[in-house]
């Protein structure tokens, strides 16, 4: 186990939003190491009833006062600067980290971190990943961006020196890790608007690994090989490529026969989605399932419907059309019938309510604004019909005129796989909670930041 410098020499630990996805594995995590772990939150939800479980006491709500004596306090992005329990700690000269630079820490004190990255597959390659490892009775701790199964949940503190978590690009947050296994799966031009460019994008995967003890890349990505060229380290090559060291032949699958060679975004007999074949070709392909879930997605709408300030983004339950509206879901933000609410602050309060995956803007699928009449969504689930294009023209916000700045005016909501009535409830609730509270919202919201979101299209070639 390695020294993580600031988890050392303390006890005492404060969550601000400790229900979160990536907040709860980490305080069980750390439970389970020792350390004596409080939180705070707003509502119920699974992970906070998880933690209770375990002994670990949790605030509702935001206060001074809950953060006690706590030494060290963790806190997201999410979490704005006059957070009264962040602006007590920063009083009392009590120590603050954010919750991807606590992850990195939290890896390196086990001495088998096996950390997944990659443009894409992270989270279906790291769940399958942990599964096993589970199965084969070896206690990971793991730490992975969607809820497994196995576990009924998206992370877990194991007794063993092995550790798989996901290993996020975005701001560079996976460069505080030194895990002994890194994967790269692929790298692809995402994040641009922190990146700046495919080759920052790069040259940001060049430096995770770098601080990887040893490296297993997809031999079948170029961008994954030009980051690890001339790496003076242990690396092992899979793929479907000739002279991979790993290589997937004789591949066979009767569902998928009438897509094999289809340059689509599920599908494209790529490493990577081989790997998250559970994930992304049958949310693709298979009917029953994708039936579910634009059920389960129309279903969460139709609970909204009349809500200010939110418009809903439906899908077609009668094919498997618009599949990123559901693959990565988001709804139209009307900021004029919540008294100019900025979509920030918005998505802050749905994040407090417990609704994770409210972020602004992000790789937005809105069809039906007029410049998706003409372009397809870049990333969000892959493009739903690449096929049908000719030329990448994937741009910044800032090159966009005002009136198209899709980012400002959306945001993301529950991607809901099944359908289950009281969860979708619940969320919905939350939604409806926020939205007649809006009021309470206003003082102090500084509006958007100059980036609230990115996303990047494809423009449709006129061949079909």
């Amino acid at each position: 186990m390695q020294s993580s410098g600031t988890l050392d020499h303390i006890k005492r630990v404060h969550f601000v939003g400790i229900g979160g996805s990536g907040m709860s594995p980490l305080a069980e995590i750390l439970h389970e190491q020792g350390y004596i772990i409080t939180g705070s939150d707003w509502g119920e939800s699974d992970n906070i009833h998880r933690l209770e479980g375990l002994g670990i006491h949790i605030y509702r709500g935001h206060a001074a006062e809950n953060l006690g004596d706590s030494e060290l306090l963790v806190y997201t992005s999410a979490v704005s600067s006059d957070n009264p329990e962040l602006c007590a700690a920063n009083a009392q000269g009590v120590p603050t980290i954010e919750r991807g630079a606590l992850l990195g820490e939290i890896t390196r004190r086990y001495g088998n971190t096996i950390a997944v990255a990659g443009t894409h597959g992270k989270t279906s390659t790291s769940s399958m990943l942990s599964h096993t490892l589970l199965k084969a009775d070896l206690d990971p701790s793991v730490f992975i961006g969607g809820r497994l199964p196995l576990i009924g949940a998206n992370g877990r503190a194991g007794k063993s020196d092995t550790m798989v978590c996901e290993a996020c690009e975005f701001q560079d947050h996976y460069l505080s890790m030194r895990p002994a296994v890194g994967i790269i799966l692929n790298v692809d031009a995402d994040h641009l608007e922190y990146f700046g460019s495919l080759e920052g994008v790069i040259a940001s995967f060049r430096k995770f690994s770098e601080l990887c003890g040893t490296l297993i890349v997809n031999a079948d990505d170029a961008n994954t090989l030009k980051a690890i060229e001339g790496l003076d380290k242990p690396v092992i090559t899979c793929g479907l490529t000739d002279g991979s060291e790993w290589q997937a032949k004789n591949i066979t699958c009767e569902d998928l026969k009438p897509y094999t060679g289809l340059p689509l975004g599920g599908y494209k007999f790529r490493m990577h989605q081989m790997s998250s074949a559970v994930g992304r070709v049958q949310l693709k392909y298979y009917d029953e399932r994708c039936a579910e879930i634009r059920k389960a997605m129309n279903y969460f709408w139709d609970l909204l419907e009349g809500v200010p300030g939110i418009r809903a983004h439906r899908v077609d339950e009668s094919d498997g059309s618009n599949m990123g509206g559901f693959y990565n879901a988001h709804g139209l933000y009307v900021p004029e019938e919540l008294g100019g609410l900025s979509v920030t602050r918005f998505c802050e309060a749905l994040r407090a309510e417990g609704v994770a995956d409210a972020v602004p803007g992000v790789n937005a699928p809105l069809h039906a604004h007029g410049i998706f009449q003409t372009a397809d969504v870049y990333h969000a689930g892959k493009p739903t019909r690449i096929a049908n294009s000719d030329s990448d023209v994937r741009e910044l916000d800032a090159n966009l005129g005002e009136s198209e700045n899709i980012p400002a005016l959306t945001f993301g909501v529950p991607w809901l796989k099944k359908f289950i009535p009281a969860e979708i409830e619940e969320y919905a609730n939350a939604f409806r909670k926020v939205c007649e509270n809006y009021k309470e919202l206003l003082p102090g919201d500084t509006g958007n930041p100059p980036q609230v979101g990115g996303w990047h299209f494809y423009k449709h070639s006129d061949k079909k």
